[in-house]
């Protein structure tokens, strides 16, 4: 049980301890929304977010202030995330794109509740530094009902 406790004080990450039926539990610090959407939140991020409205929802790109130097990491969420989706996550599938100007990306979609609500993410391809990317896609974004499941725990 010291374990948890020590690393967590060793990084500096604030501590919650609770009292359970088997005495004291650690509790990991919470990933608070910096933007907070209906059926998903872009979690504190370090870096410029910009949106826009596309004909299919909206179109997302965030960009870190160190290392995604290739590009943003670009989010396609439909309209249909508009409405509360809710529910099961789950991974719908990946492939590496082509874009209309020739640029060539990983994409990776996921499907939030029932409703028809997707997001598709996509990252240029860098063989050398594509961490970042992963990085914020899988832990960055937040979703289920109350916004407290990152994208790593959806099974593929």
């Amino acid at each position: 049980m010291m374990m948890p406790v020590f690393f967590a004080l060793m990084l500096g990450q604030p501590l919650t301890l609770l009292q359970g039926p088997k005495g004291l539990v650690s509790g990991a610090p919470r990933i608070r929304c910096e933007i907070e959407l209906t059926s998903w939140c872009i979690a504190t991020f370090d870096g410029s977010i910009n949106m826009r409205d596309a004909p299919e929802g909206r179109v997302w790109e965030l960009r870190a202030n160190e290392g995604m130097d290739e590009g943003p990491l670009i989010i396609r969420e439909k309209k249909s995330c508009s409405d509360m989706a809710g529910g099961v996550v789950k991974f719908i599938g990946g492939s590496e794109i082509k874009s209309k100007t020739g640029r060539q990306y990983h994409s990776a979609a996921y499907a939030i509740g029932a409703n028809g609500c997707e997001l598709e993410f996509r990252w240029p391809i860098d063989e050398k530094n594509d961490a970042p990317y992963k990085q914020m896609m899988l832990y960055g974004i937040l979703v289920g009902d109350e916004k407290d499941k990152q994208l790593y725990g959806v099974i593929k």
